[in-house]
């Protein structure tokens, strides 16, 4: 994991100062993103609280996997079986399925938030990629 340089206090006003490297565990919003000025990477005033749940519990599980689950994934160029694995196991895949055909009866905006979620963690796309699929193919096209 790449750290970043240690600062002394005069310096302590630039964006990468404040810019902590993720640990397991840390949540999303202490990530540090890019070396702009340090803030959340999307504003939630506005949501529903079916979207914000869906974010909190994504956020959950995504912390079981680290930057270097990813990296490994990258490298090595293997499908994140495991994470698919657990997003499934938490019956995510169907969010945007009706009750009736034994889905969560959510909708695309909270799909959305799941896969937006997925990638703010330290997935990025590759993440998001592994199930967006089996979530949007399930929708009708028309």
């Amino acid at each position: 994991m790449k750290r970043l340089p240690i600062v002394s206090s005069s310096q302590a006003r630039s964006p990468l100062a404040r810019c902590q490297p993720w640990l397991p565990g840390r949540p999303l919003q202490s990530r540090c993103f890019s070396a702009s000025q340090t803030r959340r990477v999307m504003e939630t005033t506005g949501f529903t609280e079916n979207q914000l749940m869906v974010r909190d519990s994504i956020s959950q599980i995504c912390t079981r996997f680290s930057s270097l689950y990813w990296q490994e994934r990258d490298q090595r160029e293997q499908d994140p079986q495991e994470f698919h694995t657990a997003i499934a196991e938490g019956g995510w895949l169907g969010i945007a399925l009706p009750e009736s055909l034994g889905g969560a009866g959510l909708g695309i905006s909270e799909a959305t938030m799941m896969l937006q979620t997925i990638t703010e963690s330290g997935a990025g796309m590759a993440g998001a990629q592994a199930i967006h699929a089996n979530v949007y193919a399930t929708q009708p096209l028309a």
